[in-house]
């Protein structure tokens, strides 16, 4: 089995051992063998891989250059078996040279492509799984294809096409975590991690911004604009798109004209966030839902940030229950609230639920980890 690393640094692995940098007999071989890995089963003419290596060399000279060079490749991959050819990797008949592997090969970029595919396949059917699969291909893009090789003319079409694939994942997979699961932070960090591959990617500083908007925090959104501005005109002289600005401005407007549209909404973090509250002043909800679908929590935690107040939190504990936090509220106003969340989520969706107060270290502490 031979595994290959062709997103970020190259790396090599043939049964679980890493082939290290001196084993490479040529820097030709090695040039070689990266080029038939991008296009593994393809059988690429003798005359293609010359024009590669040696665009300027004499027929003659350059076809006993490539015999040279595929047997420096082979001699690098199997050094104990040079001579069984089947074993090396590298095939050839007629004139036609390709990568493949009797015993299996995995390579990065074909990984990446294919979990996309097959997530996205999946959507429409299991969006929880589907999740799950774009997560492990952004696990896989650890940089841009070949990194080291930026000024090889045919690794730049390739580069260039993963890397927007990359960013549009990166862009649905945020979507779909806040639409589904509430995710603000996940999805803002996927963001932020992809920023570090192009942080002039204005689409990736947008996204971010208007999940901050989102969770009421305006200030982090600001910070956030600050950061995409300063980067835009340091890095190509631009300065932020009208859609951007208007966002910030939407912000800017609301808090000099006293507005509470967007500053009213309640949070929804994670349930790390949530314990650490424990002291905080307020009191603690439990609102159970009998045998919920996933579309039907996701309404309803969106219907409780709506009708909330800023300062307020939320948070899905488990597949049937949700944490609310009121904010300096005492008992009788949580009992208030209670009764008029109730009414609300029963006219909206006609679903019934049951909130209970609760005492806040004999409940979070105990309750069932969220799958989210």
């Amino acid at each position: 089995m031979i595994r290959i690393w062709l997103l970020g640094t190259f790396q090599v692995e043939i049964d679980g051992l890493i082939i290290p940098v001196w084993n490479w007999k040529s820097k030709k071989a090695l040039t070689l063998f990266k080029y038939l890995c991008s296009r593994p089963g393809t059988k690429v003419p003798k005359d293609k891989i010359i024009e590669l290596l040696w665009s300027e060399s004499d027929p003659k000279r350059s076809m006993h250059n490539l015999h040279n060079t595929v047997y420096n490749l082979r001699r690098s991959l199997c050094p104990q078996d040079i001579d069984v050819r089947n074993e090396c990797f590298i095939y050839s008949a007629n004139g036609l040279y390709w990568f493949d592997a009797r015993n299996g090969y995995e390579i990065d970029f074909v990984v990446f492509q294919k979990l996309i595919k097959q997530a996205f396949d999946m959507e429409a059917i299991d969006v929880d799984q589907a999740l799950e699969l774009y997560q492990q291909a952004l696990q896989l893009y650890r940089g841009d294809f070949l990194e080291e090789d930026l000024y090889e003319d045919w690794t730049t079409n390739l580069r260039t096409n993963l890397r927007e694939q990359y960013f549009e994942l990166v862009i649905h997979t945020s979507q779909l975590l806040v639409k589904c699961r509430q995710s603000y932070g996940r999805a803002i960090q996927i963001c932020r991690d992809a920023l570090r591959y192009d942080p002039t990617r204005e689409t990736l500083h947008r996204t971010i911004i208007q999940y901050l908007i989102d969770q009421g925090r305006n200030v982090d959104a600001m910070l956030q604009y600050r950061e995409c501005q300063k980067t835009l005109a340091d890095k190509v002289g631009l300065e932020p798109s009208e859609e951007t600005n208007q966002m910030i401005q939407r912000i800017l407007h609301r808090q000099k004209t006293g507005s509470t549209l967007l500053e009213s909404k309640a949070r929804i973090i994670d349930r790390c966030a949530f314990e650490k509250l424990s002291k905080s002043n307020g009191q603690l909800l439990s609102l159970l839902i009998e045998a919920p679908s996933k579309a039907e929590v996701s309404r309803i935690l969106t219907i409780l940030q709506r009708s909330l107040r800023q300062g307020d939190l939320l948070c899905r504990m488990s597949d049937c229950e949700i944490a609310v936090l009121l904010a300096a509220a005492t008992e009788d106003c949580a009992k208030t609230v209670a009764r008029r969340l109730e009414r609300i989520i029963l006219n909206q969706i006609n679903t019934k639920v049951h909130f209970e107060i609760i005492n806040w270290r004999d409940s979070i502490h105990t309750s069932t980890p969220s799958s989210l």
